[in-house]
């Protein structure tokens, strides 16, 4: 926060820089940072007129800038960043240890303090870190401490590494207040909503008092950024120093079906963009109907995005008043969100919603869509989801599960030596729209195919493969530009199980691994793209990919025949465990234990066997309290003992519903089917 004595125009006023921080008592927590620089925003009137000086609430809890301003993504000389965990409302974890202390002399009274500075958050997401921290785990999760590694036990309706709830319900008369947006560019914001009303501001990013600043610069619009929906179709509107902007795509999004925004704001220009542009191309043969574009009305480009505030959900904490007060030329809507929001990320980086800053009239998760399936919030088991919206609500299993209620583990299967699976399929996945997805074990950067679509005689491929142990998507065959995307960032060759998921939108692609948050997701949106980089890409429809119902799915390698005699296997995956695949949200079987389900039907396979052999050695081995047993399934060297280890752990509880050590559970389930 920042104060200016009011002076003569003449003189440049003096500035002083108040740090603040916020607990209820002593020894209690500090309020949260988002919330603090919020409150200040909404009262910042009130405290000029009591303190009869200039206030500005500058954004401490991002790390934005500071009086000496650091280039982007650099760190103060010598001053690390503060550990993952730290409070960041506390102004000692913002206290320099290496630049030297700050005197201020008044005469009759001196303080010594630390000099303290603020980092622009210009890189990636951070890194995990390797030990419980108290900001390891959300939600009420627990952590537990494994060796050079942690792992999160979360309550049901969490999810993820950190137990992140996805999701969040507006009630028509509420707003949820997270994390401004960084301020560097280009800066990308994508979330999914489901909405009973055609009216509704989605996201809101700008001024939160509701009396004008531009006295100051009067010739400058205050920054602001916009999601709203107007008779159902998506909007965005942005003002600021590079000039006002509006897009509009024209497809209705209130139709009882999930959506997903894009946002992306960068040097030359504002996208907007809908379902990723997977969907309605049958009848448009122009990108309008997903994407709408434009540049800064002011040439010259933007450098950077100086947003300060928290971004604001499903509507807004306080009244806006005319838009010309702001210099804007058009006001956002005020009618809140009735409906929840899903999946907001930053950057790559998921939000999680389930302890939003400072919120009112929502609730974690979406009850809406809990509410759709029949049987109600509990219909799909302490294993499922209801997802489809509210025109086609199912069940989906999370994986490694399977059933009615999700209440039975799937099988895995072993790939042995020129191992392949083929399969047909019961129904058709969209051309223009293919998600793929399944379970895999493996030791070491192995190379080999995981999933192959193909159309008939294999002109056009989708396929999903293991390069070095990474999990890559690609999408290539005759007259198409071959395009590919890798998750580098979370190698999946470490002998534990991991969900690989790779979807294909049109031109878009992505593909992630297990909750797909961070470094563990990666997108080549090629949609997003502007001018000449975009030419001969968006300007045509995105090419079809009719699967071949008959042998157009692929598992495991990639088989070559003389006659009917087997002779070669391409990209044998061999000595991997694979399990729970599904092509657009479907079940298929996995021989030797499944050979169809209501989806799919196995045609031809070889080399496999039941079960993953190393199975889980954890399911007969009993530890002393309190220690662990870990699994070291496939390790390069034997230890004695076997392939089991206990480790001390701190900290474990049990809940209903967890995501961590689902595997012995499998391992008995499986015993007992075999046994029968």
């Amino acid at each position: 926060m920042v104060l200016e004595e009011e002076q003569a125009e003449a003189d440049p006023p003096p500035r002083t820089c108040v740090w603040v921080g916020v607990r209820s008592s002593r020894a209690g927590p500090f309020m949260n940072p988002v919330k603090l620089q919020g409150l200040l925003g909404l009262h910042s009137h009130e405290l000029e007129e009591a303190m009869n000086l200039t206030v500005r609430v500058e954004d401490a809890a991002a790390r934005l800038g500071s009086y000496q301003r650091w280039g982007a993504g650099q760190d103060p000389p010598g001053d690390p960043p503060p550990p993952p965990g730290r409070d960041p409302s506390t102004a000692t974890s913002l206290a320099s240890t290496a630049l030297p202390l700050q005197v201020v002399d008044t005469n009759s009274t001196s303080v010594v303090t630390p000099r303290l500075s603020r980092r622009q958050q210009c890189r990636g997401p951070a890194p995990s870190p390797t030990s419980c921290t108290p900001g390891s785990c959300l939600n009420g999760g627990r952590c537990v401490g494994l060796p050079n590694d942690t792992r999160c036990v979360c309550p049901g309706g969490s999810w993820g590494a950190h137990c992140k709830v996805l999701s969040r319900t507006f009630f028509g008369s509420g707003w949820a207040w997270v994390q401004p947006l960084p301020p560097c560019l280009p800066a990308l914001i994508s979330f999914r909503i489901l909405t009973l009303h055609p009216h509704s501001l989605l996201l809101y990013l700008g001024p939160l008092t509701s009396h004008s600043r531009r006295k100051d610069t009067p010739s400058t619009p205050a920054p602001m950024v916009a999601v709203q929906l107007m008779d159902g179709r998506p909007q965005v509107l942005v003002e600021g120093e590079a000039g006002a902007v509006k897009l509009e795509v024209s497809t209705s999004l209130h139709d009882g079906d999930w959506h997903v925004i894009h946002l992306q704001l960068d040097s030359r220009g504002v996208v907007l963009m809908v379902d990723m542009c997977g969907r309605g191309w049958e009848e448009s043969l122009s990108e309008s109907h997903c994407v709408a574009r434009a540049a800064w009305p002011r040439g010259g480009g933007l450098a950077s995005w100086a947003m300060p505030g928290p971004m604001q959900l499903g509507g807004l904490a306080h009244e806006l008043p005319p838009a010309k007060e702001f210099g804007w030329s058009e006001a956002p809507t005020t009618h809140p969100l009735d409906g929840c929001v899903s999946h907001l990320a930053v950057n790559g980086q998921l939000v999680d919603l389930g302890q939003p800053a400072y919120t009112h009239g929502s609730v974690g998760g979406c009850r809406l869509q809990d509410a759709a399936c029949p049987g109600g919030r509990t219909a799909c088991g302490l294993r499922g989801a209801c997802v489809g919206g509210l025109s086609r609500p199912r069940c989906e299993c999370e994986p490694g599960w399977t059933g009615p209620s999700c209440t039975t583990p799937t099988v895995p299967t072993a790939l042995g030596s020129l191992s392949y699976v083929k399969l047909a399929l019961s129904f058709a996945p969209p051309p223009r729209q293919l998600s793929v997805q399944l379970r895999v074990r493996t030791r070491g950067p192995k190379d080999g195919l995981l999933m192959q679509l193909s159309a008939q005689h294999r002109h056009v491929m989708f396929t999903l493969q293991l390069r070095a142990g990474v999990a890559c998507a690609s999408v290539s065959g005759a007259g198409w530009a071959a395009r590919a995307a890798c998750v580098e960032g979370r190698p999946v060759g470490d002998g534990a199980w991991h969900t690989v998921r790779a979807e294909r939108h049109g031109h878009n692609l992505l593909v992630s691994v297990d909750d797909g948050d961070g470094w563990r997701r990666n997108e080549s949106l090629v949609t997003l793209e502007e001018g000449e980089k975009a030419e001969g890409r968006n300007s045509t429809p995105p090419a079809p990919l009719h699967v071949d119902k008959h042998d157009g799915v692929t598992l495991g390698g990639l088989p070559e025949f003389v006659g009917v005699s087997l002779i070669a296997v391409r990209e044998d995956l061999k000595d991997t465990c694979l399990d729970d695949v599904r092509v657009s949200g479907r079940p298929l079987p996995l021989p030797p234990s499944l050979n169809a389900t209501k989806w799919g039907q196995v045609t031809t396979s070889e080399h496999l066997g039941r079960g993953c052999p190393a199975g889980d050695p954890c399911a007969d081995t009993k530890c002393p309290a309190p220690l662990l047993c870990t699994n070291t399934w496939a390790a390069t060297r034997r230890r004695a003992g076997g392939w089991v280890a206990c480790k001390s752990v701190s900290n474990t509880h049990a809940y209903p519903r967890t995501h961590i050590n689902t595997d012995t559970h499998h391992a008995r389930m499986a015993r007992r089917r075999t046994h029968r």
